[in-house]
């Protein structure tokens, strides 16, 4: 299994706003082969963090299936 932790700093003020957008890209994720394992906030620092797995051990494939959805 491949594996990968992403942590993003989120302009001040637009966090909610962002994991609004996170939660509609979850669903789009798993259909390209991505799982979603955890995601955190750490509020005091603006950041978010994730981890994610890719189902057949292909980064590239994935990535490369998540954007040529229609979406």
């Amino acid at each position: 299994m491949l594996g990968q932790v992403r942590i993003y700093t989120i302009n001040e003020g637009q966090m909610e706003g962002w994991l609004e957008q996170f939660d509609q890209l979850v669903p789009m994720f798993a259909r390209a082969g991505i799982t979603v394992r955890a995601s955190w906030v750490e509020l005091e620092e603006n950041r978010f963090g994730w981890l994610r797995t890719f189902d057949d051990g292909d980064m590239e494939g994935s990535r490369k299936r998540f954007s040529e959805l229609p979406e």
